[in-house]
Protein backbone atom coordinates (compact mmCIF):
# COMPACT_ATOMS: atom_id res chain seq x y z
CA UNK A 1 0.00 0.00 0.00
CA UNK A 2 1.29 3.18 -1.35
CA UNK A 3 0.93 6.84 0.32
CA UNK A 4 -0.67 8.90 -2.14
CA UNK A 5 -0.27 12.34 -2.73
CA UNK A 6 -0.69 15.69 -4.86
CA UNK A 7 2.17 16.97 -6.76
CA UNK A 8 1.54 19.98 -4.97
CA UNK A 9 2.22 18.26 -1.83
CA UNK A 10 5.43 16.37 -2.91
CA UNK A 11 6.69 19.48 -4.05
CA UNK A 12 6.53 21.30 -0.92
CA UNK A 13 7.13 18.42 1.08
CA UNK A 14 10.69 17.99 -0.23
CA UNK A 15 11.10 21.44 -0.68
CA UNK A 16 10.17 21.94 3.08
CA UNK A 17 13.06 18.86 4.17
CA UNK A 18 15.47 20.30 1.82
CA UNK A 19 15.65 23.49 3.43
CA UNK A 20 15.83 21.70 6.99
CA UNK A 21 18.84 19.90 5.72
CA UNK A 22 20.43 22.49 4.77
CA UNK A 23 19.87 24.81 7.17
CA UNK A 24 20.79 22.37 9.74
CA UNK A 25 23.92 20.28 8.33
CA UNK A 26 26.23 22.22 10.47
CA UNK A 27 24.58 19.70 13.32
CA UNK A 28 27.63 18.22 14.86
CA UNK A 29 27.53 14.58 16.27
CA UNK A 30 25.88 14.46 19.72
CA UNK A 31 25.72 12.13 22.50
CA UNK A 32 22.43 11.02 23.24
CA UNK A 33 21.05 8.64 26.26
CA UNK A 34 17.41 6.56 26.14
CA UNK A 35 17.03 5.35 30.05
CA UNK A 36 14.39 2.62 29.26
CA UNK A 37 14.93 -0.29 31.50
CA UNK A 38 11.61 -0.61 32.46
CA UNK A 39 10.01 -1.21 29.56
CA UNK A 40 7.82 -3.76 27.48
CA UNK A 41 8.56 -5.66 24.23
CA UNK A 42 6.03 -2.85 22.72
CA UNK A 43 7.26 -0.03 23.99
CA UNK A 44 11.28 -1.04 22.43
CA UNK A 45 8.91 -0.61 18.94
CA UNK A 46 8.07 3.22 19.94
CA UNK A 47 11.88 4.16 21.00
CA UNK A 48 13.78 1.81 18.32
CA UNK A 49 12.81 3.82 15.23
CA UNK A 50 14.22 6.73 16.65
CA UNK A 51 17.47 6.14 18.65
CA UNK A 52 17.89 4.04 14.92
CA UNK A 53 17.16 7.11 12.63
CA UNK A 54 19.38 9.70 15.02
CA UNK A 55 22.08 6.80 14.53
CA UNK A 56 22.17 7.51 11.40
CA UNK A 57 22.22 10.77 11.16
CA UNK A 58 25.40 10.57 12.82
CA UNK A 59 24.94 10.77 16.74
CA UNK A 60 26.12 8.25 19.24
CA UNK A 61 23.38 6.87 21.06
CA UNK A 62 23.33 4.86 24.46
CA UNK A 63 20.05 2.48 25.15
CA UNK A 64 19.36 1.57 28.69
CA UNK A 65 16.83 -1.26 28.35
CA UNK A 66 15.72 -4.76 29.31
CA UNK A 67 15.30 -5.95 26.14
CA UNK A 68 17.94 -6.59 23.73
CA UNK A 69 18.13 -6.29 20.46
CA UNK A 70 19.84 -9.00 17.98
CA UNK A 71 20.28 -6.44 15.32
CA UNK A 72 22.28 -3.23 16.78
CA UNK A 73 22.89 -1.08 14.34
CA UNK A 74 25.88 1.43 14.50
CA UNK A 75 26.24 4.21 16.77
CA UNK A 76 24.06 2.43 18.62
CA UNK A 77 25.18 1.02 22.11
CA UNK A 78 23.20 -0.99 24.28
CA UNK A 79 23.24 -1.33 28.23
CA UNK A 80 21.39 -4.61 29.27
CA UNK A 81 19.44 -4.47 32.41
CA UNK A 82 17.95 -7.21 33.57
CA UNK A 83 14.68 -7.41 34.26
CA UNK A 84 12.20 -9.84 35.80
CA UNK A 85 9.95 -11.00 33.32
CA UNK A 86 7.42 -12.99 35.91
CA UNK A 87 5.83 -9.73 36.16
CA UNK A 88 4.40 -8.95 32.95
CA UNK A 89 3.22 -12.74 33.08
CA UNK A 90 1.05 -11.72 36.35
CA UNK A 91 0.02 -8.52 35.39
CA UNK A 92 -1.57 -10.89 32.31
CA UNK A 93 -2.77 -12.84 34.69
CA UNK A 94 -4.88 -9.69 36.42
CA UNK A 95 -5.41 -8.27 32.92
CA UNK A 96 -7.53 -11.57 31.62
CA UNK A 97 -8.87 -12.47 35.08
CA UNK A 98 -12.92 -12.74 34.96
CA UNK A 99 -13.42 -12.31 38.74
CA UNK A 100 -14.03 -8.71 39.78
CA UNK A 101 -12.57 -9.89 43.43
CA UNK A 102 -9.75 -11.64 42.32
CA UNK A 103 -9.12 -9.05 39.55
CA UNK A 104 -8.95 -6.42 42.35
CA UNK A 105 -6.69 -8.69 45.07
CA UNK A 106 -4.23 -9.61 42.10
CA UNK A 107 -3.93 -5.62 41.30
CA UNK A 108 -3.28 -4.49 44.74
CA UNK A 109 -0.46 -7.80 44.66
CA UNK A 110 0.74 -6.36 41.21
CA UNK A 111 0.92 -3.06 42.27
CA UNK A 112 3.52 -4.25 45.15
CA UNK A 113 5.48 -6.18 42.93
CA UNK A 114 5.95 -3.36 40.36
CA UNK A 115 6.86 -1.36 43.45
CA UNK A 116 9.93 -4.27 44.17
CA UNK A 117 10.59 -4.63 40.43
CA UNK A 118 11.13 -0.70 40.03
CA UNK A 119 13.80 -0.90 42.93
CA UNK A 120 15.94 -4.34 41.76
CA UNK A 121 15.47 -2.97 37.71
CA UNK A 122 17.27 0.52 38.71
CA UNK A 123 19.55 -0.97 41.44
CA UNK A 124 20.62 -3.12 38.51
CA UNK A 125 21.01 -0.22 36.26
CA UNK A 126 22.75 2.04 38.49
CA UNK A 127 25.37 -0.61 39.55
CA UNK A 128 25.76 -1.47 35.88
CA UNK A 129 29.63 -1.09 35.08
CA UNK A 130 29.17 1.10 32.13
CA UNK A 131 26.68 3.34 34.14
CA UNK A 132 28.93 3.26 36.78
CA UNK A 133 31.59 4.06 34.87
CA UNK A 134 29.64 7.22 33.07
CA UNK A 135 28.32 8.64 36.94
CA UNK A 136 31.87 7.93 38.49
CA UNK A 137 33.48 10.59 34.95
CA UNK A 138 32.71 13.56 36.76
CA UNK A 139 33.33 14.75 32.38
CA UNK A 140 30.45 12.69 31.55
CA UNK A 141 27.80 14.64 29.37
CA UNK A 142 25.58 13.88 27.19
CA UNK A 143 23.85 16.57 24.68
CA UNK A 144 20.11 14.90 25.26
CA UNK A 145 18.02 12.20 27.29
CA UNK A 146 15.18 10.51 26.79
CA UNK A 147 13.28 9.10 29.92
CA UNK A 148 9.59 7.21 29.62
CA UNK A 149 8.15 9.13 32.90
CA UNK A 150 6.25 5.59 33.82
CA UNK A 151 8.51 3.31 35.83
CA UNK A 152 11.78 5.22 34.73
CA UNK A 153 11.86 8.50 36.85
CA UNK A 154 15.44 7.94 38.01
CA UNK A 155 16.01 8.62 34.39
CA UNK A 156 15.28 12.21 35.34
CA UNK A 157 18.53 12.05 38.30
CA UNK A 158 20.82 11.28 35.37
CA UNK A 159 19.65 13.76 32.77
CA UNK A 160 20.43 16.63 35.78
CA UNK A 161 24.23 14.92 36.78
CA UNK A 162 24.94 14.17 32.57
CA UNK A 163 24.20 17.97 32.15
CA UNK A 164 21.35 17.04 29.82
CA UNK A 165 18.22 18.48 28.09
CA UNK A 166 15.45 15.65 29.60
CA UNK A 167 13.01 14.79 26.61
CA UNK A 168 9.58 12.77 28.09
CA UNK A 169 9.33 10.35 25.68
CA UNK A 170 5.51 8.65 26.24
CA UNK A 171 5.31 5.47 24.54
CA UNK A 172 2.15 4.88 25.79
CA UNK A 173 -1.32 7.16 25.55
CA UNK A 174 -1.50 8.67 29.13
CA UNK A 175 -0.95 12.66 27.79
CA UNK A 176 -2.19 14.13 31.07
CA UNK A 177 0.56 13.04 32.76
CA UNK A 178 2.98 14.38 30.62
CA UNK A 179 1.16 18.10 30.16
CA UNK A 180 1.00 18.12 33.81
CA UNK A 181 4.73 17.67 34.39
CA UNK A 182 5.27 20.56 31.46
CA UNK A 183 2.98 22.70 32.81
CA UNK A 184 -0.50 22.48 31.46
CA UNK A 185 -3.34 20.66 33.15
CA UNK A 186 -5.81 19.41 30.48
CA UNK A 187 -9.25 18.83 31.11
CA UNK A 188 -9.89 15.09 32.42
CA UNK A 189 -13.56 15.16 31.21
CA UNK A 190 -12.01 15.24 27.05
CA UNK A 191 -8.31 14.06 27.68
CA UNK A 192 -8.31 11.37 29.91
CA UNK A 193 -4.99 9.06 30.76
CA UNK A 194 -7.39 6.47 28.44
CA UNK A 195 -7.79 4.05 31.07
CA UNK A 196 -10.98 4.96 31.14
CA UNK A 197 -14.02 3.35 28.77
CA UNK A 198 -15.85 6.47 27.90
CA UNK A 199 -12.79 9.01 27.38
CA UNK A 200 -13.16 11.50 25.15
CA UNK A 201 -17.26 11.16 25.24
CA UNK A 202 -18.82 13.73 23.14
CA UNK A 203 -21.75 14.12 25.67
CA UNK A 204 -19.89 14.26 29.43
CA UNK A 205 -22.67 14.01 32.00
CA UNK A 206 -21.82 14.84 35.86
CA UNK A 207 -21.30 10.78 36.54
CA UNK A 208 -18.76 10.63 33.49
CA UNK A 209 -17.00 14.15 34.30
CA UNK A 210 -16.33 12.63 38.05
CA UNK A 211 -15.34 9.47 36.94
CA UNK A 212 -13.02 11.09 34.65
CA UNK A 213 -11.18 13.66 37.30
CA UNK A 214 -11.18 10.78 40.13
CA UNK A 215 -8.81 9.00 37.98
CA UNK A 216 -7.27 11.67 36.79
CA UNK A 217 -6.33 12.53 40.14
CA UNK A 218 -5.34 8.85 41.62
CA UNK A 219 -2.72 8.66 38.61
CA UNK A 220 -0.77 11.00 39.98
CA UNK A 221 -1.02 9.83 43.46
CA UNK A 222 -0.22 6.24 42.55
CA UNK A 223 2.85 7.64 40.26
CA UNK A 224 4.18 9.30 43.30
CA UNK A 225 3.40 6.32 45.70
CA UNK A 226 4.02 3.40 43.98
CA UNK A 227 6.77 4.59 41.51
CA UNK A 228 8.24 8.29 42.42
CA UNK A 229 8.95 7.41 46.31
CA UNK A 230 9.98 4.13 45.72
CA UNK A 231 12.75 5.04 43.07
CA UNK A 232 13.96 8.57 45.35
CA UNK A 233 14.34 5.64 48.27
CA UNK A 234 16.88 3.92 45.64
CA UNK A 235 18.59 6.81 45.09
CA UNK A 236 19.04 7.42 48.98
CA UNK A 237 20.11 3.94 49.96
CA UNK A 238 22.87 4.03 47.00
CA UNK A 239 24.41 7.31 48.69
CA UNK A 240 23.94 8.68 44.92
CA UNK A 241 21.61 11.37 45.85
CA UNK A 242 19.85 12.65 48.78
CA UNK A 243 16.77 14.59 48.65
CA UNK A 244 16.11 14.26 45.21
CA UNK A 245 12.94 15.33 44.56
CA UNK A 246 12.03 13.58 40.57
CA UNK A 247 8.87 15.12 39.80
CA UNK A 248 10.80 19.06 40.48
CA UNK A 249 13.31 17.55 38.48
CA UNK A 250 10.10 16.32 35.77
CA UNK A 251 8.55 19.58 35.71
CA UNK A 252 12.15 20.92 34.72
CA UNK A 253 11.82 18.65 31.33
CA UNK A 254 12.54 20.88 28.01
CA UNK A 255 10.37 19.03 25.71
CA UNK A 256 7.62 16.12 25.82
CA UNK A 257 6.94 13.35 22.78
CA UNK A 258 3.24 11.58 22.95
CA UNK A 259 2.44 8.53 21.73
CA UNK A 260 -0.58 9.81 20.49
CA UNK A 261 -2.71 11.15 16.66
CA UNK A 262 -6.25 13.30 16.67
CA UNK A 263 -7.47 10.29 15.15
CA UNK A 264 -6.88 8.67 18.18
CA UNK A 265 -6.78 10.43 20.91
CA UNK A 266 -8.55 13.24 22.67
CA UNK A 267 -8.57 16.60 21.07
CA UNK A 268 -6.64 18.80 23.12
CA UNK A 269 -4.38 22.16 23.38
CA UNK A 270 -0.63 21.68 22.86
CA UNK A 271 1.87 23.31 24.06
CA UNK A 272 4.80 24.29 22.06
CA UNK A 273 7.38 21.91 23.59
CA UNK A 274 5.43 18.85 22.88
CA UNK A 275 4.49 16.88 19.60
CA UNK A 276 2.46 13.49 18.88
CA UNK A 277 4.44 10.73 17.25
CA UNK A 278 1.91 8.62 17.05
CA UNK A 279 2.50 5.67 14.11
CA UNK A 280 5.92 6.03 14.78
CA UNK A 281 6.77 2.58 14.75
CA UNK A 282 4.01 1.71 12.08
CA UNK A 283 6.18 0.87 8.32
CA UNK A 284 4.84 -0.46 5.17
CA UNK A 285 4.74 -3.73 4.51
CA UNK A 286 7.38 -5.97 3.09
CA UNK A 287 6.90 -9.25 1.24
CA UNK A 288 5.32 -12.41 3.79
CA UNK A 289 8.36 -15.36 3.86
CA UNK A 290 8.04 -18.08 1.05
CA UNK A 291 6.57 -20.26 4.39
CA UNK A 292 3.45 -18.01 4.93
CA UNK A 293 2.74 -17.34 0.83
CA UNK A 294 2.68 -21.00 0.19
CA UNK A 295 0.40 -21.54 3.35
CA UNK A 296 -2.02 -18.72 2.89
CA UNK A 297 -2.33 -19.74 -0.89
CA UNK A 298 -3.71 -16.01 -2.21
CA UNK A 299 -6.70 -16.95 0.59
CA UNK A 300 -8.25 -14.28 2.38
CA UNK A 301 -7.50 -14.30 6.01
CA UNK A 302 -7.96 -12.87 9.37
CA UNK A 303 -4.77 -12.37 12.04
CA UNK A 304 -5.22 -12.85 15.62
CA UNK A 305 -2.60 -11.32 18.22
CA UNK A 306 -2.79 -10.45 21.88
CA UNK A 307 0.14 -8.07 21.92
CA UNK A 308 3.34 -8.75 23.56
CA UNK A 309 2.52 -9.44 27.20
CA UNK A 310 -0.91 -11.01 26.80
CA UNK A 311 -0.87 -14.53 25.09
CA UNK A 312 -3.36 -17.61 24.86
CA UNK A 313 -1.42 -18.77 27.96
CA UNK A 314 -3.56 -16.26 29.95
CA UNK A 315 -7.07 -17.17 28.55
CA UNK A 316 -8.83 -19.76 30.44
CA UNK A 317 -9.22 -23.76 29.05
CA UNK A 318 -12.91 -22.46 27.74
CA UNK A 319 -12.03 -19.39 26.46
CA UNK A 320 -9.35 -20.84 24.54
CA UNK A 321 -11.29 -23.72 23.33
CA UNK A 322 -14.09 -20.68 22.19
CA UNK A 323 -11.64 -19.25 19.98
CA UNK A 324 -10.00 -22.39 18.54
CA UNK A 325 -13.79 -23.91 17.96
CA UNK A 326 -15.17 -20.59 16.85
CA UNK A 327 -12.05 -20.15 14.17
CA UNK A 328 -12.25 -23.81 13.14
CA UNK A 329 -15.43 -22.59 11.51
CA UNK A 330 -14.75 -19.46 9.73
CA UNK A 331 -14.83 -18.97 5.58
CA UNK A 332 -11.28 -17.79 5.58
CA UNK A 333 -8.06 -18.70 7.05
CA UNK A 334 -6.84 -17.68 10.47
CA UNK A 335 -3.25 -16.82 11.22
CA UNK A 336 -3.32 -17.28 15.09
CA UNK A 337 -0.24 -15.88 17.43
CA UNK A 338 -0.58 -18.29 20.64
CA UNK A 339 1.78 -18.46 23.62
CA UNK A 340 4.11 -20.75 24.56
CA UNK A 341 2.30 -22.82 26.77
CA UNK A 342 -0.56 -23.28 24.44
CA UNK A 343 0.43 -26.39 23.38
CA UNK A 344 -3.24 -27.12 22.61
CA UNK A 345 -4.10 -24.90 19.67
CA UNK A 346 -1.81 -26.42 16.92
CA UNK A 347 -1.90 -25.56 13.34
CA UNK A 348 -4.18 -27.22 10.68
CA UNK A 349 -4.83 -26.45 7.58
CA UNK A 350 -7.28 -23.77 8.18
CA UNK A 351 -5.45 -22.61 11.22
CA UNK A 352 -1.83 -21.63 11.72
CA UNK A 353 -0.72 -20.76 14.65
CA UNK A 354 3.21 -19.61 16.26
CA UNK A 355 4.49 -17.56 19.21
CA UNK A 356 5.59 -14.44 16.78
CA UNK A 357 4.43 -13.56 13.15
CA UNK A 358 5.48 -10.50 10.76
CA UNK A 359 2.44 -8.55 12.17
CA UNK A 360 2.73 -5.25 10.36
CA UNK A 361 3.72 -7.44 7.56
CA UNK A 362 0.44 -9.79 8.02
CA UNK A 363 -1.71 -6.40 8.50
CA UNK A 364 0.04 -4.81 4.98
CA UNK A 365 -0.91 -7.99 3.09
CA UNK A 366 -3.88 -7.35 0.58
CA UNK A 367 -5.45 -10.42 1.79
CA UNK A 368 -5.85 -9.75 5.20
CA UNK A 369 -10.11 -9.11 5.89
CA UNK A 370 -10.12 -8.55 9.83
CA UNK A 371 -7.79 -8.46 12.95
CA UNK A 372 -8.64 -9.45 16.38
CA UNK A 373 -6.47 -7.58 18.83
CA UNK A 374 -6.71 -7.14 22.58
CA UNK A 375 -6.47 -3.27 21.26
CA UNK A 376 -3.38 -1.81 22.56
CA UNK A 377 -2.58 1.67 20.94
CA UNK A 378 0.76 0.26 19.23
CA UNK A 379 -1.96 -2.37 17.90
CA UNK A 380 -4.93 -0.34 17.12
CA UNK A 381 -2.47 2.03 15.21
CA UNK A 382 -0.84 -0.51 13.04
CA UNK A 383 -4.46 -1.77 12.38
CA UNK A 384 -5.47 1.71 11.46
CA UNK A 385 -2.42 2.64 8.93
CA UNK A 386 -2.61 -0.97 7.27
CA UNK A 387 -6.49 0.11 6.50
CA UNK A 388 -7.66 -3.51 8.17
CA UNK A 389 -10.61 -3.37 10.58
CA UNK A 390 -10.01 -4.47 13.92
CA UNK A 391 -12.10 -6.84 16.69
CA UNK A 392 -10.72 -6.02 19.73
CA UNK A 393 -11.16 -8.04 23.02
CA UNK A 394 -9.75 -5.34 25.82
CA UNK A 395 -8.31 -6.54 29.10
CA UNK A 396 -6.38 -3.84 30.51
CA UNK A 397 -5.80 -0.08 31.12
CA UNK A 398 -6.50 1.91 27.31
CA UNK A 399 -7.65 -1.32 25.97
CA UNK A 400 -11.19 -0.23 26.93
CA UNK A 401 -10.98 3.21 25.69
CA UNK A 402 -9.25 2.08 22.59
CA UNK A 403 -12.21 -0.40 21.63
CA UNK A 404 -15.02 2.16 22.41
CA UNK A 405 -13.75 4.64 20.37
CA UNK A 406 -12.96 1.84 17.67
CA UNK A 407 -16.60 1.40 17.80
CA UNK A 408 -17.81 5.11 17.89
CA UNK A 409 -15.69 5.81 15.44
CA UNK A 410 -17.04 2.75 12.76
CA UNK A 411 -13.33 0.85 11.87
CA UNK A 412 -14.20 -1.59 14.71
CA UNK A 413 -15.87 -3.64 17.19
CA UNK A 414 -15.85 -4.45 20.69
CA UNK A 415 -15.77 -7.82 22.42
CA UNK A 416 -15.73 -7.99 26.47
CA UNK A 417 -13.87 -11.20 27.48
CA UNK A 418 -16.90 -11.92 29.95
CA UNK A 419 -19.31 -11.89 27.34
CA UNK A 420 -17.24 -14.31 24.79
CA UNK A 421 -18.91 -17.02 23.27
CA UNK A 422 -19.05 -19.05 20.16
CA UNK A 423 -22.06 -17.41 18.92
CA UNK A 424 -21.14 -13.47 19.95
CA UNK A 425 -17.26 -13.99 18.23
CA UNK A 426 -18.44 -15.58 15.31
CA UNK A 427 -21.24 -12.92 14.73
CA UNK A 428 -18.69 -10.47 15.43
CA UNK A 429 -16.18 -11.53 13.16
CA UNK A 430 -19.19 -12.19 10.56
CA UNK A 431 -20.44 -8.67 10.93
CA UNK A 432 -16.66 -7.20 10.22
CA UNK A 433 -16.29 -9.46 7.48
CA UNK A 434 -19.26 -9.09 5.37
CA UNK A 435 -20.09 -5.08 6.29
CA UNK A 436 -17.95 -3.27 3.98
CA UNK A 437 -18.70 -0.03 6.00
CA UNK A 438 -15.72 -0.97 8.37
CA UNK A 439 -13.12 -1.11 6.00
CA UNK A 440 -14.63 1.86 4.18
CA UNK A 441 -14.32 3.92 7.69
CA UNK A 442 -10.91 2.00 7.94
CA UNK A 443 -9.59 3.69 4.91
CA UNK A 444 -11.21 7.01 5.83
CA UNK A 445 -8.99 7.54 9.50
CA UNK A 446 -6.40 6.13 7.25
CA UNK A 447 -6.56 8.77 5.03
CA UNK A 448 -6.11 11.17 7.84
CA UNK A 449 -3.09 9.36 9.65
CA UNK A 450 -1.09 9.46 6.38
CA UNK A 451 -1.81 13.06 5.61
CA UNK A 452 1.05 15.03 6.71
CA UNK A 453 4.11 17.09 6.00
CA UNK A 454 6.15 14.60 7.44
CA UNK A 455 6.42 11.32 8.91
CA UNK A 456 6.28 11.26 13.32
CA UNK A 457 9.44 9.97 12.41
CA UNK A 458 11.17 12.61 10.68
CA UNK A 459 9.32 15.22 13.86
CA UNK A 460 10.76 13.27 16.55
CA UNK A 461 14.59 13.66 14.91
CA UNK A 462 13.74 17.01 13.84
CA UNK A 463 12.73 18.41 17.34
CA UNK A 464 15.38 16.05 18.97
CA UNK A 465 18.47 17.48 16.90
CA UNK A 466 16.70 21.49 17.44
CA UNK A 467 17.16 20.78 21.38
CA UNK A 468 19.70 19.90 20.65
CA UNK A 469 20.84 22.61 18.67
CA UNK A 470 19.66 25.37 21.29
CA UNK A 471 20.18 23.45 24.57
CA UNK A 472 16.81 22.25 25.52
CA UNK A 473 15.10 25.16 23.64
CA UNK A 474 13.90 26.46 27.25
CA UNK A 475 12.60 29.41 25.00
CA UNK A 476 9.44 26.93 24.27
CA UNK A 477 8.40 26.46 27.92
CA UNK A 478 5.38 27.23 29.07
CA UNK A 479 5.80 30.37 31.33
CA UNK A 480 3.16 29.45 34.30
CA UNK A 481 4.66 25.78 34.20
CA UNK A 482 4.82 26.03 37.88
CA UNK A 483 1.73 27.74 38.79
CA UNK A 484 -0.17 25.53 41.11
CA UNK A 485 -3.87 23.93 39.69
CA UNK A 486 -5.49 26.28 42.01
CA UNK A 487 -3.76 29.98 40.41
CA UNK A 488 -4.30 27.78 36.92
CA UNK A 489 -8.01 27.40 36.97
CA UNK A 490 -7.96 31.11 38.87
CA UNK A 491 -10.04 29.01 41.78
CA UNK A 492 -8.67 31.30 44.00
CA UNK A 493 -10.39 33.61 42.52
CA UNK A 494 -13.56 31.91 42.10
CA UNK A 495 -13.59 31.51 45.75
CA UNK A 496 -12.55 34.89 46.61
CA UNK A 497 -15.49 36.35 44.58
CA UNK A 498 -18.11 33.13 45.91
CA UNK A 499 -17.18 34.68 49.97
CA UNK A 500 -17.39 38.02 48.40
CA UNK A 501 -21.08 37.44 47.23
CA UNK A 502 -22.01 35.28 50.12
CA UNK A 503 -20.87 38.09 52.87
CA UNK A 504 -22.88 40.29 50.49
CA UNK A 505 -26.19 38.29 50.86
CA UNK A 506 -25.54 37.91 54.57
CA UNK A 507 -25.51 41.99 55.15
CA UNK A 508 -28.35 42.20 52.81
CA UNK A 509 -30.15 39.71 54.33
CA UNK A 510 -29.50 41.54 57.88
CA UNK A 511 -30.22 44.67 56.97
CA UNK A 512 -33.20 43.31 55.44
CA UNK A 513 -34.24 41.69 59.02
CA UNK A 514 -33.35 44.83 60.68
CA UNK A 515 -35.89 47.11 58.55
CA UNK A 516 -38.45 44.65 58.79
CA UNK A 517 -38.53 44.62 62.49
CA UNK A 518 -37.88 48.37 62.79
CA UNK A 519 -40.45 49.52 60.37
CA UNK A 520 -43.21 47.00 60.53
Amino acid sequence: MMRTRGVCANVGFWAYWTLCIWSYSCVESASILMYFPISTPSHKNVFRPLAEALAEQGHQVTVVTSIPDLHVKDNVTEIHVKLSRDLLYEMGQVATSQNGDNHSFRLISVLMNIRNCIYEAHLEALQHPEIRTLLLDPNTKFDLTFVFPLFNEVGYFLAKRFRSPLVLYMPAVANSLLTTSLGYFDNPTFATTSTYEMAQSETPGLFHRLIAIIIHLGYHHMKQWAFVNTQESLLKDLNISHGTDLLQLESEASFGMYFSHFAFDSIRPTLPNTIDIGLIHCVESKNLSTELSDWLNGEDFIFVSFGSWISTDHLTLDSQSILWETLQTLPVKVVLKVGKNSDRLRSNDRILTGTWFPQQDLLGHPSCRLFISQGGMMSLQESVFHGVPILIIPFFGDQFANAQRAARQGYGRKLEIQDLSHESLRESIMDILQNGSYRDQTQQVRSLLIDDISTPLEKAVFWSEYLIRHQGAMHLNFPGKHVGCLQFFHLDIWLTMGLVISLLCYLLWKMSSWCLRKFL
